[in-house]
């Protein structure tokens, strides 16, 4: 997988709005979500914003890890499960799995099974900047879907 992509920074006025476009999609769908999966560590900020825009308080935080480090345009290894907390509120709800960022669905795909062990009624997926246009057989809210590859960096990685 090609690791030297151009950088490009995000802000938090990014954010507010990328996740402003997420949270008007989701209202206008007429999808009542009960609670948040935030893929860590990069879903956590983006499912703390949207929790406040959609008034949820029910966030659990599912720890995968597949970067090799956390340096910037680092290699990737399979998916890592390292454990979820307050899994109670994912059964028999609606649940809206975030993560920043979706490029070859491996974290998704792996975060999708690790829910779905849990029982929930349904399961959304809310993605703050998508490269990927394979699509998986749930609904989806991206608030911005890319057109080339860049490496983000968000600005709690700075």
């Amino acid at each position: 997988m090609k690791t030297d992509y151009p950088i490009h920074k995000i802000s938090w006025s990014d954010l507010e709005r990328i996740t402003t476009i997420i949270t008007n999609d989701i209202n206008k769908s007429d999808i009542k979500i009960d609670s948040i999966v935030a893929i860590l560590k990069g879903g956590m900020p983006i499912s703390m914003l949207l929790g406040s825009k959609l008034g949820i308080d029910a966030i659990s935080a599912l720890h995968l890890r597949r970067s090799t480090n956390n340096l910037r345009n680092t290699t990737f290894e399979e998916t890592s499960y390292l454990g979820i907390t307050n899994h109670s509120i994912i059964e028999d709800k609606n649940v809206l799995l975030v993560d920043d960022i979706y490029d070859s669905g491996k974290t998704m795909k792996t975060a999708i099974e690790y829910v779905k062990k849990y029982k929930p009624r349904n399961i959304y997926v809310a993605i703050a900047y998508s490269f990927n246009k394979k699509k998986h057989n749930l609904k989806e809210f991206i608030g911005s879907q890319e057109i080339e590859y860049k490496w983000i960096v968000f600005p709690w990685e700075r």
